[in-house]
C-alpha cells in the first residue's frame, strides 16, 4: 500500500504505523487493490477470481480477533517501538480479490502509550487517515459501541475508488478492518460480512 500519511494517535507519544496502514488505503486503492508497505514481510498479496472466493473464518495469530473473509489473507508483520524504546508488532492480514481488497490490522501498543481516551485516540487516527481522501474527509463517519468497546466506522472515496474503515481500541489492543472497491461497493453485501464478523476475542 502506499499512504496517506504517518498518523499519532491522540494523547500518546509515539507514531502509529498500524494506523497509517488505515490512511495509506485510499492512494493504494486507486490501482484496485492494496499493497503492503515494505516494512512487511508478506511483500505481494494473494489474488483470486470471484468465481474461486470462498468465505473463511480467519483468526488472528494472536488469538485477538476472528473475521470472515472471501478466501485466505497474505499475513505479514513488522517490529515498531514506542519513543521511549518500548517494541511492539504490527499485523496484517490480507487479501486482494478482483478490484476489491479486505484487510485487518492489528497492534499491541506498550503500557507507556497512552490510549486512555480511546474516542480521542480514534479521532486522532481519524481525522489524518482522512487526508488522503478526494476532499480530505469521509463522506461519513460513524462512532459507535462494538462488543462494548469504543468504535468509529468511515466511508470516503480516493480517486475513483470507494473506502470504508472500522477502528476499535481494546484497551492497548488496537483493531482495523478496511474495505475497498469500486464506489458504490462499500454497502455491498461482501462488505457488509465482512465488517459484521469481527469478533473481537
Amino acid at each position: 500500500m502506499a499512504g496517506f500519511g504517518i498518523l499519532i494517535l491522540a494523547g500518546s507519544a509515539v507514531s502509529a504505523p498500524f494506523e497509517e496502514q488505515v490512511s495509506q488505503a485510499s492512494q493504494a486503492l486507486s490501482s484496485g487493490a492494496l499493497r503492503t508497505r515494505q516494512v512487511f514481510a508478506a511483500s505481494k498479496t494473494r489474488r483470486a477470481s470471484a468465481a474461486q472466493a470462498e468465505w473463511q473464518k480467519v483468526t488472528a495469530k494472536d488469538a485477538v480477533f476472528t473475521a470472515e473473509m472471501p478466501g485466505a489473507p497474505q499475513y505479514g508483520q513488522s517490529e515498531s517501538q514506542t519513543l521511549q524504546g518500548n517494541a511492539f508488532t504490527l499485523r496484517q492480514y490480507e487479501l486482494d480479490i478482483d478490484a476489491r481488497a479486505f484487510l485487518v490490522l492489528t497492534a499491541l501498543y506498550p503500557a507507556d502509550m497512552d490510549v486512555s481516551d480511546a474516542r480521542a485516540s480514534l479521532q486522532g487516527a481519524n481525522d489524518n487517515a482522512a487526508k488522503g481522501l478526494d476532499g480530505g474527509k469521509f463522506t461519513s463517519v460513524t462512532w459507535t459501541t462494538y462488543q462494548g468497546y469504543t468504535a468509529v466506522e468511515a466511508v470516503g472515496v480516493s480517486k475513483g475508488v470507494a473506502v470504508r474503515a472500522f477502528m476499535t481500541l481494546k484497551g492497548h489492543q488496537a483493531i482495523t478492518l478496511i474495505y475497498s472497491g469500486p464506489e458504490g461497493t462499500t454497502g455491498s453485501q461482501d462488505a457488509d460480512r465482512f465488517f459484521k464478523s469481527l469478533v473481537i476475542l
